[in-house]
This record gives C-alpha cells, sequence and structure tokens, in this order.
C-alpha cells in the first residue's frame, strides 16, 4: 500500500501497475494519467522539495532522486487561483521522470501552467523524453514559439502564444486549444512520448510552474477540446 496523500485521500490506495485503467476528469471519460499539484506529491510543505508525483487514475510516479534536481511545492499560487502548484523555476536541471513511457501521437493533453522563461535558448520541455521529444513551451528549440508537440526542433502544430501567464492549454497532434481558443491547427502521425516532466538529456527543464497534466487515451475533436478547457476553467477561473 502507498501512504495516504495530501489531498483528500487519507486512507492510500494499493500499487496499480499501468495497464490502462481509465477514470473520468472535468466531465471527459479515457483520462489515463492525471497529475494534480493537490495531490499525491511528497510533501505538501509550501517552499520545500518535491521527490515524487503520483497521478490519480494509475498510481503513475514521477520522482527525482537528487535534492538539487527537484522541484519546489507551492502551496497557494493566486496566478492559478489559489491552488497549489509545482515549481519547476528557471534552474535547467529541475524535472521528475517516470519509468512508464504515454506515446502521445493518439492522445489528448491538458496541462494548467505558466512559463518562466520566454525565447529560451535551450529546449524548455514543459514534457518530453530523453530524445527531446514531447510538448514544448515558451521558446522551446529552434523554430518553436508558444505551445506544440515538436521533435529536433521541427514544430508540427503551435500557437502563437508566448508569453509567462497561466494559461489552460488543451493539445493533440491536430490542435492547440489555449483558454479555450484554438490557437492552430496542423496534422501528423509521428508518434512522441512522455516520460519526464522536462527532459531527461540534461539541458533542459520545463521552467514553469505547474499545477494538472492530464492525459486522455483519444484525439478529441476541437470542439471536445474547447468543452474540456471551459470546465476546467470552472475551478481555475483563467478567462
Amino acid at each position: 500500500m502507498f501512504k495516504g496523500f495530501n489531498n483528500r485521500q487519507p486512507n492510500g490506495f494499493p500499487n496499480i501497475n499501468f495497464g490502462g485503467n481509465y477514470g473520468s476528469a472535468y466531465n471527459f471519460s479515457r483520462c489515463l494519467l492525471w497529475l494534480d499539484a493537490a495531490y499525491g506529491t511528497s510533501t505538501i510543505v509550501n517552499g520545500a522539495n518535491v521527490s515524487s508525483w503520483q497521478d490519480k487514475i494509475n498510481g503513475v510516479q514521477y520522482t527525482q532522486g537528487t535534492a538539487g534536481s527537484q522541484p519546489i511545492y507551492v502551496s497557494s499560487d493566486a496566478s492559478f487561483n489559489n491552488f497549489p502548484v509545482i515549481d519547476f523555476g528557471d534552474n535547467l536541471t529541475k524535472r521528475l521522470n517516470s519509468s512508464i513511457s504515454f506515446g502521445l501521437g493518439s492522445t489528448t493533453l491538458a496541462i494548467i501552467v505558466r512559463m518562466t522563461r520566454t525565447n529560451e535558448i535551450t529546449n524548455s520541455l514543459i514534457i518530453g523524453d530523453g530524445l527531446q521529444a514531447g510538448f514544448s513551451g515558451a521558446g522551446a528549440g529552434v523554430n518553436v514559439t508558444g505551445f506544440g508537440f515538436y521533435n529536433g526542433g521541427t514544430a508540427l502544430t503551435k500557437s502563437n502564444v508566448e508569453d509567462t501567464s497561466t494559461h489552460i492549454v488543451i493539445a493533440n497532434r491536430n490542435f492547440i486549444i489555449v483558454d479555450g481558443v484554438n490557437q492552430t491547427s496542423a496534422t501528423s502521425t509521428l508518434t512522441q512520448n512522455f516520460t519526464s516532466i522536462g527532459t531527461t538529456n540534461g539541458d533542459s527543464s520545463p521552467c514553469c510552474l505547474i499545477s494538472e497534466i492530464l492525459i486522455y487515451d483519444y484525439i478529441m475533436g476541437a470542439d471536445d477540446g474547447i468543452r474540456l478547457s471551459d470546465n476546467i476553467n470552472t475551478k481555475y477561473l483563467k478567462y
């Protein structure tokens, strides 16, 4: 049994091996992964290091054993409607890793995030893998601005949003929706992987604050993506 975690989960729950168990999140089903800063963190002490973060659906752990590379727990952040966040700061070594790899080619992601940098000269990934493939953040990589999937600096989809405000981002290989608005559309069949929050190859970190990351096991249409954003917005009151 895992220990009980901070958010409304006093009794703990059994270790679940990832195997496609589905949950419901924000009135949408087929959620495979749900990381929430109000749940499953190794600490709930404001300003303390976070060594692990566990998702709500399949019990997937994202961990970091090196203290200097651990993000910071923030118990309340006004720009996230006073909900807790995980602060990955500007230190290029800060990241959390998992042994589980999620393919992003046929999924939809939702991320509630605030970037701390723009126009990064290094690859400032919000999520990614050791090959620098994943969901990029502000100014991440060559020819990439705003939010989008990319691989080796080649943008697949991207938005025109590049700033340090808090945003609700819904993304798959067909669109990027930022705060309920479909920013841009493109199509790609490239499958990318999510194994870490930040990259694992030593030159990049998210450079952001994250409240939640969700993965839905199908490619939503843009209308559903906007509805999902609106549902999340009832919590964070971003727009």
